[in-house]
């Protein structure tokens, strides 16, 4: 008897145990739901105050907060981000762009800008880059010392923004990336590649326009012939006499000077 009479208050003491366990927490369950809809409030009164830009280097931090055209004091949760990434890459220059929201009151975008590695003109000047994406500059962007390409048909309508599909405009970038490679003053040296509409290809030096004949085999070869024997030309007396360089025939630089009102050719085995 004893024995059923304390199993009876064991079972009769968990339920009110479980009842005051609920009752103490409904409190907590009214606090946790009062301080979710405050924070929803709280969250969707908060407004853009700062847009910060990262990335840029060449475009301005003012010409991407334009592009991005973010309304000030928009709410934070409800600007498009995907709508403010569509207008900002409408400028060809910039490659890539991320905004994200920063709490409690900022906007971030950071940007990719686009590289230029040759010029063209497209009925304006334009530039590509390596991956061979034709763009133009914007307003508050100064020009770039980088390499004109000409005698390639079709840039008059390629499109802004896409890959110009052309295999000389590619045979021109990768003249420029091994040129850069070999030495970056043999790429500054080089203002124009004449591609010749498949002819031989022609490079014309940037200070006094000189031709440089390339022709269209083992180009990193010849470059770094031209490499070496502007190195030992450059800034002596003969550089101010030459005419043309011709690197078309095997291992030899050929060059045409003007001595005495007489043109002289002179070939320089390397």
């Amino acid at each position: 008897m004893m024995g059923d009479r304390m199993l009876n208050n064991g079972l009769s003491q968990k339920p009110v145990r479980k009842r005051w366990g609920l009752i103490l927490m409904l409190p907590l369950l009214v606090g946790m739901f009062a301080f979710f809809i405050l924070a929803m409030e709280w969250r969707g009164s908060l407004r853009i105050q700062r847009v910060v830009v990262k990335g840029f280097n060449t475009i301005t931090a003012k010409e991407i907060a334009n592009l991005a055209k973010v309304p000030t004091k928009t709410y934070i949760y409800t600007a498009n981000l995907y709508d403010i990434q569509g207008r900002i890459l409408r400028q060809s220059f910039i490659k890539s762009v991320q905004v994200n929201r920063q709490f409690p009151n900022k906007l971030s975008i950071e940007i990719v800008e686009r590289i230029p590695v040759v010029s063209i003109n497209c009925g304006q000047l334009c530039y590509i880059d390596a991956d061979g994406v034709l763009f133009t500059s914007s307003a508050t962007q100064k020009g770039f010392d980088i390499p004109l390409v000409s005698g390639i048909s079709g840039a008059q309508t390629a499109n802004i923004g896409k890959i110009f599909f052309s295999k000389e405009i590619f045979e021109a970038i990768e003249i420029c990336q091994t040129a850069q490679l070999l030495d970056t003053a043999l790429y500054h040296l080089i203002s124009e590649i004449n591609m010749n509409n498949g002819g031989d290809i022609i490079l014309y030096t940037s200070d006094v326009g000189m031709p440089i004949m390339l022709g269209r085999k083992d180009i990193e070869k010849k470059l770094a012939m031209l490499e070496n024997f502007w190195l030992n030309v450059a800034g002596t007396p003969d550089a101010d006499k030459l005419h043309y360089i011709d690197l078309r025939f095997e291992d030899q630089v050929i060059v045409k000077q003007a001595a005495q009102q007489k043109r002289q050719e002179k070939k320089y085995s390397l």
